[in-house]
């Protein structure tokens, strides 16, 4: 028996009552997580909200969303694997738009053309030319610079799904909040899959940016 059922009213626990749900923050709030492990702590979260927090409903009580509009999620990832992920009743919803897809079809092919002719543009000249794809099928597969090469490959649509995302989550906020909190997560001690924590911190600033400019 779980420590949460051991302390439930019904299990004659008297501390927790699984019907009490606390009121969210006024703030629009945004959570993202970063590969697998980001990903992972990402659905830890979103479980804990759809379960503790207060959810929107209609006039007749019925339950509108599974959690409360003005916070919202992003999964990022090399691999479409991660779609499977779970963690108790956190799912990611791809038709949600939760998930930004970072493959890149033909990666091997891609990386040849950007190796003979882009190299000398600013935006690519940090590839190391010798490397190869190993990855990009099933995702970077650890590999730091294949996992960077696909985020610059599709920086476009990273940077808009953020922008939209923001424009969205602050959107649904009502004007009770435009105080934007974001949360970047990540494995900070292997930042390979798609990039590091502090770079994700810098694509966010050029948004708000782009936004609010």
């Amino acid at each position: 028996m779980s420590l949460e059922s051991q302390l439930s009213l019904s299990k004659n626990g008297g501390v927790y009552y699984n019907k009490t749900r606390i009121s969210p923050t006024d703030d629009p709030v945004l959570i993202v997580g970063i590969g697998g492990t980001g990903i992972d702590a990402m659905l830890y979260v979103k479980n804990e909200v759809q379960c503790r927090m207060q959810l929107p409903t209609d006039r007749n009580g019925k339950v509108l969303n599974n959690t409360p509009l003005n916070i919202s999620f992003l999964a990022v990832d090399t691999d479409k694997e991660v779609l499977n992920k779970t963690r108790g009743v956190a799912s990611i919803r791809e038709t949600s738009g939760e998930f930004v897809d970072l493959r890149v079809p033909g990666l091997p092919g891609v990386i040849s053309r950007v190796v003979q002719k882009d190299l000398n543009k600013p935006e690519w000249n940090w590839y190391d030319p010798d490397m190869t794809a190993n990855g990009g099928v099933d995702g970077a597969n650890g590999v730091r610079q294949i996992g960077r090469f696909m985020l610059f490959y599709n920086m476009e649509l990273v940077i808009g799904k953020l922008k939209q995302t923001i424009t969205t989550v602050i959107q649904n906020a009502q004007m009770k909040s435009n105080n934007l909190k974001v949360y970047i997560l990540g494995e900070a001690a292997k930042l390979n899959n798609c990039s590091s924590v502090a770079g994700f911190g810098l694509i966010f600033l050029v948004c708000l940016f782009s936004i609010y400019a």
